[in-house]
């Protein structure tokens, strides 16, 4: 899969570079994770961080899922009371970004990887569909999310956030 957007010179520099670096399977999850963490941030709270050395990815029989990874959902008090878009980014900023970078023209892949993204969202909306007064809607997301990333700000911090994933999962810098 290669970037697609022109747009953000930078940013693709950096992704490239790491790309070259290491396998993209491990980057992509450092990304996608590290979007988690970003918004996670942004909703009011600081999340555990799993991956591929957690025993949480261990299965008897399996072994070690690799490229499987996690970022805590928002709990309880931060989804009554966080700002709902952020509580939106945070479920689908990591589908939105891979858009982004790789091509709209590639949803259905990006998605294909996102489903326990959707599912949450969804089970957010249905338990706490009550607070919901302005519309939260994928699309006004994907809008959100859009526009946060032309930010090159945006793109330094989640940058930093993919690194900071990487790091504290891998235990180093993969590269």
């Amino acid at each position: 899969m290669m970037i697609k957007n022109t747009i953000y010179p930078e940013f693709n520099k950096q992704v490239a570079e790491w790309f070259c670096a290491t396998d993209f399977q491990p980057i992509l999850l450092c990304i996608h994770e590290g979007t988690h963490l970003f918004f996670a941030r942004e909703c009011g709270y600081e999340p555990q961080v799993y991956g591929p050395s957690d025993e949480s990815f261990y299965r008897k029989g399996v072994g070690w899922r690799r490229l499987l990874g996690s970022v805590d959902c928002p709990p309880p008090e931060i989804l009554l009371t966080a700002d709902i878009l952020s509580i939106g980014k945070f479920h689908f900023g990591p589908a939105y970004i891979e858009e982004r970078m790789f091509g709209e023209d590639r949803w259905k892949e990006v998605w294909d990887r996102a489903t326990g993204d959707f599912e949450n969202y969804h089970n957010w909306r249905r338990n706490y569909w009550r607070r919901i007064d302005r519309d939260v809607s994928p699309a006004n997301n994907r809008k959100a999310v859009y526009s946060d990333f032309d930010r090159a700000e945006f793109r330094e911090r989640l940058m930093s956030a993919a690194r900071e994933y990487e790091t504290r999962v891998f235990g180093t810098q993969i590269n």
